[in-house]
């Protein structure tokens, strides 16, 4: 508390003089007391709330590993204070949205890991998407994998139609079109102007994912 709050507190408490009795001054002492600590409680509050409403990603990811620690000492009956790890800013934007343009791939897995919603969109483009149009090949597998795993939506599509799946094909990224395949993406979506998975992956010229499809197909 700062010196100027104390003083504040202080002034506050009635005076105590030779001639007050001594329960006089003991009902000042736990006035004092009392407003002191309803100050404390405020001060912890205040905190507590710039924690829980933050969309920074670094401050959240420090939030989560603190709050990791602290459940590893808390003793059973205490709660567990709550961080709304989906809270949107003024512009829409979640820690996880943030964290992506950022291409912050260790923030990314851990929010995923907590709760992070996956099926967002990062500067008008779908999260499962965004690593095929902004980011290098380092990192864009576990990304993809990641965002699956926590619930993404494999057939979103992007402003002209086209699915992980399509984009993937016309990559000739064939570790993602097996991932995709494997859990049931929809490989008979066409695109805006009728374009289909599989003519993505005929026009490529690549063997190995053309013959995925055609397998998969005949299940």
């Amino acid at each position: 508390m700062s010196s100027n709050a104390k003083t504040t507190l202080i002034e506050s408490v009635p005076k105590i003089t030779d001639t007050e009795s001594q329960k006089e001054i003991i009902d000042a002492g736990k006035t004092k007391v009392a407003l002191i600590s309803q100050q404390k409680k405020a001060n912890m509050s205040r905190k507590r709330n710039r924690v829980s409403g933050v969309t920074d990603p670094i401050q959240v990811f420090s939030s989560l590993r603190e709050q990791k620690f602290a459940d590893s000492e808390r003793p059973e009956k205490r709660p567990r204070r709550k961080i709304n790890i989906n809270l949107k800013d003024s512009r829409g934007e979640t820690a996880l949205s943030k964290a992506i343009s950022r291409g912050n791939l260790k923030i990314i897995l851990k929010l995923l890991e907590n709760g992070a919603d996956p099926n967002i969109k990062v500067k008008g483009i779908p999260a499962l998407l965004y690593s095929y149009y902004m980011w290098s090949i380092k990192g864009r597998t576990t990304f993809i994998r990641a965002c699956l795993k926590a619930g993404a939506d494999p057939d979103v599509r992007s402003s002209d139609g086209k699915t992980l799946l399509m984009i993937a094909c016309e990559e000739n990224y064939s570790t993602i079109v097996d991932e995709l395949l494997k859990i049931n993406a929809d490989q008979h979506l066409q695109d805006k102007n009728g374009k289909s998975v599989l003519m993505y992956a005929v026009e490529n010229g690549d063997e190995k994912i053309v013959q995925l499809l055609l397998t998969e197909t005949e299940k």
